[in-house]
């Protein structure tokens, strides 16, 4: 069926993405993790954009995660690409020095308000005390977290 268009931005509608569609499609991380599905897209209503999406990670009922346009890095009517890995990804990851040696697991990601920027990692290791190190004592975040040579100098 032809839709007919009233508009002065003379776009052309088979290459615009239908918002709508998007709906179950996956979100994935910077580096091609997939966080979940898309559940909700929330509107702005001044300015009739997109303001963020809710992801629900597997299972089907865990937690679910709003996210924020800001750190979209592309949108498709496949997937939600984001610019960022997520910093509550990290809860549960080994702690590791530089010399190999596991200090723990990340029991908490403490985030500067809602950002996705990190000011401490709590990491926990059983029946020892929780310690708290600072993002600049990261060198890598990956599938563990990573400690520069100069942590605990």
């Amino acid at each position: 069926m032809k839709i007919e268009v009233i508009s002065k931005s003379g776009n052309d509608l088979t290459k615009e993405p239908n918002i709508t569609k998007l709906l179950g499609k996956k979100v994935l991380t910077k580096s091609g993790f997939i966080l979940g599905n898309v559940k909700e897209v929330l509107f702005d209503q001044k300015s009739y954009s997109i303001d963020g999406i809710v992801a629900q990670k597997y299972p089907l009922f865990s937690k679910k995660i709003y996210i924020g346009k800001e750190y979209f890095q592309s949108i498709s009517e496949k997937a939600v690409i984001l610019s960022i890995e997520p910093a509550i990804l990290f809860i549960g990851k080994k702690v590791v020095d530089s010399e190999g040696k596991v200090l723990g697991k990340a029991k908490e990601i403490i985030r500067q308000d809602n950002s996705n920027s990190v000011k401490e990692i709590v990491v926990k290791k059983f029946l020892r005390k929780s310690i708290r190190i600072k993002p600049s004592d990261v060198k890598l975040w990956g599938k563990s977290i990573i400690l520069k040579d100069s942590f605990g100098k």
